[in-house]
């Protein structure tokens, strides 16, 4: 090995020594040493063991959501997921998700909301829970500082401030404000960018900063809590979402025990060889207290309640397994296997058949036109329990419904001049997506109608063209004279269309249960189906199904065997102004 020696002279002269730089250069060290320990215990949780736990995610309604998994590419979802530290939420239009936490600390996400995790640390002594809220607004449920043991600091962060959140806290946060409706103590501290002490939103108080806050005097910007706000549809439906929630885990860690005398561990769900809907399964049992310390699902530690031994954890399955091996293990004090029971289940992840589009043209195909107001009509399979276009969950849209129409509006937005690209997917029970289906409308220009063919139709429609038409077909008196009525877009017989907008109009209503099929002007309603009560049909000037002045719309209800329930007229004024 070779060395590099320092030069020295020959000779050396005699020097006193000074006992100053021994002493600096060991405070020096031991300065360093007291920090690298410091920051160690922080950092690694020397002194308080930390583990890093998973919150539950739960889409609402199967509402379809969007995470990032350690700050990765964001990616659609409807099932529930476990996420970490540096994963992300962000919620969609008419789309609510909720957090739920270790310490029972829950976060309700409104429509058009952004987080992320930044903490969610469990440790012995003290413990952490972080979100970051980039955009929205997100409803916070705190417990009581009785119901967990030990250190816990919560905060919710924003490009603006910091929060910390005291027990029993219920809070509504944006970027810009602070709304405390319950809290224990002296309240939520709120830490403002670029001052030091904090300004304390007590109970029933709310801070709001404006884009030119003055840090000076931040209480001028608290005051109380308005009715309005107290009273908004997204703090009531946060209230009873929050509520239902912990319900229902308080009643999944009350059951009573199962196990039989000289049983160790006992797993209720899932059953062997249980076939699953979507990628989580929820994995259920009990333990005996006074031979297990802790329960290991695949690796992760859950909770067991200390006097029923009942555990419960909802477990994420990989996505790219059909069969999956559960392993529960039971774990002594001394960290030893005491007992062990291994579950396999199969998933079921067959997506549902994609939607298609049927007006104003098929999927696939390119429609033109001039009109700012736009009804689009789709079909959904059978399996369907909700319809998506371009991100946006149909409201009106219920199982077991053959069609479903959105509004495309330059007043909504989501219209614009130019190409607009229509993407519809259907999600079924398990809240897997189909494949999309697609219809390009482009606005402006003089060409009106499809410029390019979408699917050919299917041979089912083309039979139904070859049915008898309506003066082939019994024309006996109403069976059931009054059962038919016209509920939209005006209650009644009439309607007055004086806009522009009201060029296309959707003409809805309610036929009896007899109904076989529905009939308007001699045209037989394809997508309706026997037995439905209800029924639709669009009046518009670009399909040639309304034109200026009064339109007359026959509607007529036959049974199976063709014969006329009741018949009814409709009458639109179409006199639109300038």
């Amino acid at each position: 090995m070779r060395r590099y020696h320092r030069h020295r002279p020959a000779y050396t002269t005699r020097r006193r020594h000074s006992t100053t730089g021994p002493m600096l250069g060991m405070l020096v060290v031991v300065t360093c040493m007291l920090l690298a320990g410091w920051w160690l215990i922080r950092t690694f949780g020397f002194g308080n063991t930390v583990q890093r736990v998973a919150a539950n995610m739960q889409p609402e309604q199967n509402a379809v959501v969007q995470v990032s998994i350690g700050g990765g590419e964001w990616n659609r979802t409807s099932q529930s997921l476990k996420l970490y530290a540096d994963d992300g939420l962000a919620t969609g239009s008419n789309n609510h998700a909720m957090l739920d936490f270790f310490d029972s600390t829950v976060v309700r996400l409104d429509s058009n909301t952004t987080v992320r995790i930044v903490e969610s640390n469990e440790g012995e002594k003290e413990s952490a829970v972080t979100i970051g809220l980039e955009d929205g607004i997100v409803w916070v449920h705190t417990p009581a500082t009785s119901a967990f043991t030990g250190s816990i600091v919560r905060t919710v962060r924003t490009p603006l401030f910091h929060a910390e959140l005291s027990g029993g806290t219920e809070a509504l946060v944006t970027p810009r404000s602070v709304i405390v409706f319950r809290g224990e103590g002296i309240g939520t501290a709120v830490h403002v960018s670029e001052t030091e002490e904090p300004i304390f939103i007590g109970e029933g108080q709310m801070l709001h900063l404006p884009a030119d806050v003055q840090t000076h005097d931040l209480y001028r910007y608290r005051s109380t809590i308005d009715t309005q706000t107290a009273d908004a549809p997204f703090v009531q439906a946060s209230r009873t979402a929050v509520r239902t929630a912990l319900q229902n885990r308080k009643e999944a860690t009350l059951q009573p025990s199962l196990l039989q005398d000289g049983e160790v561990l006992q797993v209720t769900e899932p059953k062997n060889n249980a076939r699953v809907q979507g990628q989580t399964v929820t994995v259920r049992g009990s333990v005996d207290t006074s031979a297990v310390a802790t329960v290991r699902i695949n690796g992760y530690e859950t909770q067991f309640d200390a006097e029923t031994g009942v555990f419960s954890l909802e477990l994420s399955l990989p996505i790219d397994n059909d069969i999956t091996d559960i392993s529960i293990d039971a774990m002594g004090t001394d960290g030893a296997l005491v007992y062990q029971i291994v579950r396999t289940v199969e998933s079921y992840k067959e997506p549902p058949e994609p939607p298609t589009f049927i007006r104003p043209a098929e999927t696939g195909a390119t429609y033109q036109t001039q009109n700012t107001r736009i009804e689009i009509v789709g079909r959904a399979p059978e399996d369907a329990v909700g319809i998506i276009v371009n991100d946006y969950r149909l409201q009106f849209f219920e199982p077991g419904d053959a069609t479903w129409t959105y509004l495309a509006s330059t007043i909504l937005e989501n219209l614009v001049e130019g190409e607009n690209v229509y993407e519809a997917v259907a999600v079924n029970e398990a809240g897997l997506l189909s494949e999309p289906a697609t219809l390009t409308i482009i606005l402006g220009g003089e060409t009106e109608g499809i410029i390019t063919p979408g699917e050919n139709e299917t041979e089912e429609e083309e039979e139904e063209e070859e049915e008898l038409q309506p003066a082939q077909l019994p024309q006996n008196d109403p069976l059931m004279p009054g059962s038919i009525t016209v509920t939209a877009p005006t209650p009644g017989s009439e309607h007055e269309a004086d806009t522009r907008e009201e060029a296309s109009l959707l003409i809805e209503g309610t036929v009896p249960a007899a109904t076989h099929t529905v009939w308007v002007n001699g045209y037989r309603l394809r997508l309706y189906e026997p037995g439905k009560t209800y029924w639709n049909y669009i009046a518009s000037t670009e399909l040639g199904t309304m034109s200026r002045g009064r339109n007359g719309y026959e509607i007529v209800a036959r049974n199976a065997e063709g014969q006329i329930l009741d018949t009814f007229t409709y009458i639109i004024r179409f006199s639109p102004k300038g």
